[in-house]
């Protein structure tokens, strides 16, 4: 037997690390550069994969232009939120912060926007089409909600109404 015909059973694509005992764990599925803003899907990738990886673009783009002179108020608006959700000060400290030290945040923004988008929630009439696909899309990669969560243990089990705004901007602009 290979590993990925036993593990597949609940889902994991077979990859193993002796270290980890947590077969669930699969080791990235996709990598995002902030430095040249390149994104990269890696064999075990999934269907979710891209948009947790266009998260990080996300929040990179709104941050950078947030530290911007007469940036637009409702994105320094929307990275203050961001902010406030982490335990982060300021965008000054953000921007002060090294690249491992702003991971676990920008994990949680990823994998809370996968949430996000698992619910189908649309922030408008017009995105209701597109929502109903993006929670059939994240379903058919996570094949459950209690499946996401078990994958994604640092995940707020409830959005907080700020973040749902958050996300809502980030889909759909005013």
């Amino acid at each position: 037997l290979r590993p990925e015909q036993i593990k597949s059973a609940i889902g994991n694509r077979g990859t193993f690390d002796p270290a980890d005992p947590n077969i669930l764990n699969q080791g990235p599925r996709g990598t995002f550069n902030p430095a040249t803003f390149e994104l990269a899907l890696n064999e075990n990738s999934n269907m979710s994969t891209v948009h947790h990886e266009m998260a990080h673009a996300y929040l990179e783009i709104i941050t950078k232009i947030a530290s911007e002179p007469n940036a637009p108020q409702g994105i320094v608006d929307q990275v203050d939120r961001f902010l406030k959700w982490q335990g982060i000060p300021d965008l000054a400290t953000w921007n002060m912060m090294t690249l491992d030290q702003k991971r676990p945040h920008h994990e949680a923004m990823a994998e809370n926007y996968e949430h996000y988008l698992i619910t189908g929630k649309a922030p408008s009439v017009e995105l209701q089409p597109l929502f109903r696909k993006f929670k059939l899309y994240m379903l058919n990669a996570y094949k459950t909600l209690k499946s996401f969560f078990e994958q994604n243990p640092d995940v707020d089990k409830k959005l907080p109404p700020e973040m749902v705004q958050f996300y809502d901007r980030m889909m759909a602009s005013e």
